[in-house]
């Protein structure tokens, strides 16, 4: 069987936009109001393991949504302009600290918030 080759999807703005606004929706949440509603209207709690994986970002995405390279992005949690933990080797970066260090920075540079 020949390996498969991984291949690299650039997002359209439009879906960028999508993972912006529902970073920032769950970002204002609490985990206990994190529910999953099914098509049938059954609203499903979500497990804290997921919801932990829902209101952070491993170091690629939180690159992507802050417009750097993930060399970039290593660089500003290295110097503690930006908080973030380890989980094993990576590096996981709050949404809520995402959105803030985006808003500040275009807040900044009198970009559009």
């Amino acid at each position: 069987m020949a390996a498969e080759e991984a291949a690299t999807v650039a997002a359209t703005e439009e879906e960028r936009q999508v993972y912006r606004d529902l970073a920032a929706r769950l970002a204002a949440l609490s985990p206990d109001h994190l529910q999953l509603i099914v098509p049938d209207g059954e609203q499903v709690a979500l497990p804290p393991a997921l919801t932990g994986l829902l209101r952070e970002a491993a170091a690629l995405l939180a690159a992507h949504l802050l417009g750097v390279s993930r060399q970039d992005l290593a660089r500003l949690l290295d110097r503690g302009a930006l908080p973030a933990h380890r989980v094993g080797t990576h590096r996981r970066i709050a949404y809520a600290d995402l959105l803030a260090y985006r808003r500040d920075r275009r807040a900044c540079a009198g970009g559009p918030g």
